[in-house]
């Protein structure tokens, strides 16, 4: 394996691999998903390509979590960080 995978710590649920098929689109949002790529090692070229949308914006990023789902105060405090 070559390496190159998407690394989503979607706190506060597990994290996900995603690895780099072509033709594959991965879409999230940057901004409330901490996110990486993992070291590329192999000897083949590859692209990768970022995209950022601004635009109005009428619902809250990230969404409230649902009350009492028994999440730890780390992913608590990581959401209200990064709503501000």
């Amino acid at each position: 394996d070559d390496g190159g995978e998407l690394e989503l710590l979607p706190l506060p649920f597990k994290q996900r691999l995603v690895p780099p098929l072509d033709g594959r689109l991965v879409v999230f949002a940057a901004n409330t998903v901490m996110h990486r790529v993992l070291p590329f090692a192999g000897s083949e070229p590859r692209v990768c390509i970022n995209l950022w949308i601004e635009g109005d914006v009428t619902a809250a990023f990230p969404r409230p979590l649902p009350p009492d789902e028994g999440y730890n105060s780390f992913a608590v405090q990581v959401l209200k960080v990064l709503r501000k």
